[in-house]
């Protein structure tokens, strides 16, 4: 005895087809939305003399999937780190650990929402 099974319709087969592009695209919004939290949060505990520092602190999306966040500040290394004679009063790495779950929850939510 045999038997066969014919798909004639699916509705999964579509989804595959531009998966790719929109789980790219998914996953890129919502990274951006939490991106957007941690800069708010990072500048509002960066130590603040001109603003400067503050000003420069970025949240931006790669062609990769991948995000930098930093500040473009000439000084903002060592303002994160800390000198020999200046204490570190980190703002960048406090926003990271604070986010994380947010962003790695961000990035699997934008990969399911592809599959719905």
């Amino acid at each position: 005895m045999s038997f066969g099974v014919r798909i004639v319709s699916d509705t999964f087969t579509p989804k595959l087809a531009d998966a790719p592009k929109r789980m790219k695209q998914s996953v890129t919004e919502r990274m951006a939305q939490v991106g957007a939290e941690m800069m708010a949060y990072s500048r509002s505990i960066v130590p603040v003399r001109t603003g400067w520092l503050r000003s420069t602190i970025f949240f931006q999306i790669t062609d990769q999937l991948e995000a930098d966040f930093g500040a473009a500040a000439d000084y903002a290394l060592w303002v994160e780190i800390g000198t020999h004679r200046m204490p570190a009063r980190p703002y960048i790495s406090p926003a990271l650990e604070a986010y994380r779950p947010e962003l790695l929850t961000a990035i699997l939510q934008g990969v399911l929402e592809v599959f719905k």
